[in-house]
């Protein structure tokens, strides 16, 4: 139908022309491994403490089907591993 409707009216089907715009959390990882940190200077906690908090934090989150903050745990836990 849609191809009948574009030939009736000499429309040509073409790809959106935009430029790519940052994302909105484009910064956000970097946030919150510098909070992580930041926090973990603070606690004067264990490095093994800390990972295993955000390991649960990180679960919990995937628990309620929070799975875009588990990836960011996730991340972040790699990135203080």
């Amino acid at each position: 139908y849609q191809i009948e409707f574009n030939k009736k009216h000499g429309i040509k089907p073409a790809p959106i022309q935009k430029e790519v715009r940052p994302s909105l959390f484009a910064g956000y990882k970097k946030i919150s491994k510098e909070l992580a940190i930041a926090k973990f200077k603070d606690d004067k906690r264990s490095l093994e403490e800390l990972r295993k908090e955000v390991e649960a934090e990180m679960l919990a989150e995937a628990a309620n089907l929070n799975f875009e903050r588990a990836a960011e745990l996730r991340d972040l836990l790699k990135t203080i591993s």
